[in-house]
């Protein structure tokens, strides 16, 4: 499976707001700011999850989004599937026959065992894991993400 870069900032933004949304609300500008990335690419995103009930968001001065959930039930699988809908999906009015009945049903399968190991990584493993890494790794994880 291959993760969009959109996919991928979004776990980024939301690892983001946990590790600084602890005792404020984390403004989408500051977000993007640290990772070099325009204010208009994450405040769509930020309320697309927010409205996923992955974050929460309030509006006006010392406004921002914090975790909506503890970041040990926050999960991977839970970020992507609030960052599609934002993506949305696109329908075809024309299905083959072999589209419908082999490789759709192959590749729904495989989906589903990628969903069920997303779902093992929280947000908090990945917090734990950004301790792990001096501030400047942190800062770079954009750059390091999209160099694999």
């Amino acid at each position: 499976m291959h993760l969009s870069r959109t996919e991928i900032v979004a776990i980024i933004a939301v690892v983001d707001v946990a590790i600084h949304g602890q005792e404020r609300p984390v403004a989408g500008r500051d977000v993007g700011q640290r990772y070099g990335l325009p204010h208009r690419y994450f405040e769509p995103m930020l309320r697309t999850l927010a409205g996923r009930g992955i974050l929460t968001g309030k509006r006006g001065k010392g406004g921002g989004y914090q975790l909506a959930r503890s970041s040990r039930v926050i999960t991977v699988d839970d970020i992507l599937r609030g960052v599609r809908t934002m993506q949305g999906a696109v329908e075809r009015s024309f299905v083959s026959a072999i589209e419908k009945r082999i490789a759709l049903p192959a590749l729904e399968e495989a989906q589903m065992a990628i969903s069920r190991a997303l779902q093992g990584i929280t947000i908090a493993d990945l917090v734990r894991s950004a301790k792990c890494h001096s501030r400047r790794d942190i800062a770079r994880l954009p750059e390091l993400l999209a160099a694999k």
